[in-house]
């Protein structure tokens, strides 16, 4: 527990805050053996499971991947002293896709189900499908998910396995850690011995309303509320109306309001820690912090998500941390559906076949990395192999980007006799042919180049 106090106190000192000392707990010996396990842990592998997802959050806003605001100081903090998965992609680019496919521990193409955002063609994860919840409970966790995002929810299926389910009464960080920790302590008291709690955050998901204090002055004022999602997403169907000044007004105004609740975020997230470690709740933890996807800032044209799958939208974020965790960095390519795998491995309970994700340590530092929406635009696929990254629009649009040069993805090299489309091609088309069967509204249009045409 030494090392969760160490971290508290010194990060309660950082704000000006009096340190919260835990209640004390018995959990794995911080100075015992460590584990033959990845991640490692000193004595054993803790026996509970804290979950939180992030919604809409942009990985270069963590200080570590590059911000020099300040914003995320807490996870900053979290993620140096546990085990960062600095090379992490989702499955998808908006809730309903990605948090199936990472529960999943497999793509959604694997899972034979593919989610879809348009009002038409919605369908709930057929009922019995396997997710993490699943597998843990046949380990003896008690689960709680939070969600205040109805994509992660019972209605749409991806909530399966967890046996208690909960929206709660308002969308903070803060209110979803209220509902869950009265919900776990419940079932603590009523003997549940080992538990998985779920926390889905949605800040900093439009509408961006953080409070007043976070909110920096000298924003631009504009003619609609910013802080509303409704007015917000109006403004972005029509930003093409307006003219370049009040664009640019918009623009800014949104990127700060964005970049103050990912701060909010981050102290709501340090007191919700805090008060873990007083219950007494984090002794014997493994915490798992992943995002969902992130938020464009028309890089590509686009704002919010659900558009393309490029890095705004689709790198993401994954860290472990415990107080018995060995300090580490992992920099091999991961996606979200490794995850589940690496769970189950870490708890000794069997992968079974249908879960396609690799533990994190084992992939080939080559790997492939797939990625999948059917949203805003109809469908897009995408393949990530080291440096080089192919997408396609299935309305015949391919491109193709080299990262190490092109971090930003500005500058689309695509062409047929490119050397890397024939490889990259090899790799997409067969995950693209077994797409389309599942998404009978769309049809493919093959590019040239793609050896489909």
């Amino acid at each position: 527990m030494r090392g969760l106090l160490v971290l508290l106190v010194a990060l309660s000192a950082c704000r000006g805050e009096e340190p919260v000392e835990p209640t004390p707990h018995q959990g794995p010996d911080p100075n015992g053996p460590p584990t033959d396990t990845f991640p490692v842990f000193r004595d054993r592998v803790p026996k509970n499971l804290l979950f939180i997802s992030m919604d809409t959050f942009r990985k270069d806003h963590m200080g570590r991947y590059g911000d020099d605001r300040r914003l995320t100081t807490f996870l900053d903090d979290l993620a140096a002293s546990g085990v960062a998965l600095d090379d992490f992609t989702q499955c998808s680019n908006w809730t309903f896709h990605s948090t199936t496919c990472t529960l999943l521990g497999r793509s959604n193409i694997d899972n034979g189900f593919i989610p879809r955002l348009s009002k038409q063609a919605r369908e709930k994860i057929p009922d019995g499908t396997n997710l993490l919840a699943g597998y843990l409970a046949e380990a003896g966790f008690h689960s709680i998910l939070v969600s205040p995002n109805g994509w992660l929810s019972e209605e749409w299926g991806n909530a399966q396995g967890y046996t208690e389910f909960a929206a709660p009464p308002g969308t903070g960080a803060q209110a979803v850690y209220s509902e869950g920790v009265g919900r776990l302590e419940r079932a603590v008291d009523a003997g549940a011995e080992r538990w998985f709690m779920h926390l889905h955050v949605l800040e900093p998901h439009a509408g961006y309303s953080p409070p007043q204090e976070y909110i920096p002055a000298g924003i631009p004022p504009l003619s609609f509320d910013p802080t509303d999602k409704d007015d917000h997403y109006a403004a972005r169907d029509d930003f093409d109306s307006y003219d370049p000044i009040t664009q640019g007004m918009i623009e800014v105004a949104l990127r700060e309001l964005y970049a103050a609740e990912v701060e909010w975020l981050d102290d709501q997230l340090q007191g919700i820690f805090e008060d873990l470690g007083t219950r007494g709740l984090l002794a014997d933890t493994l915490v798992v912090v992943w995002t969902d996807h992130g938020e464009q800032f028309w890089e590509h044209g686009r704002n919010t998500h659900a558009y393309d799958l490029y890095a705004e939208e689709n790198d993401a974020v994954a860290f472990f941390w415990a107080p018995n965790i060995e300090t580490d960095v992992w920099q091999g390519p991961t996606v979200s559906t490794d995850l589940v795998p690496t769970l189950l491995q870490l708890y000794d309970l069997p992968i079974p076949d249908e879960v396609t994700g690799i533990p994190v340590g084992e992939a080939p530092g080559d790997r492939a990395r797939y990625a999948f929406a059917v949203a805003r635009h109809g469908a897009v696929q995408s393949v990530r192999k080291e440096n080089w990254k192919l997408m396609f629009r299935w309305s015949g649009r391919a491109e193709l980007y080299d990262l190490d040069a092109d971090p930003g993805e500005q500058t689309d090299l695509y062409s047929p006799d490119h050397p890397m489309v024939e490889e990259l091609w090899e790799l997409l088309a067969p995950q693209v042919e077994r797409a389309e069967p599942l998404v009978t509204d769309f049809s493919v249009t093959w590019p040239e180049g793609s050896g489909r045409e």
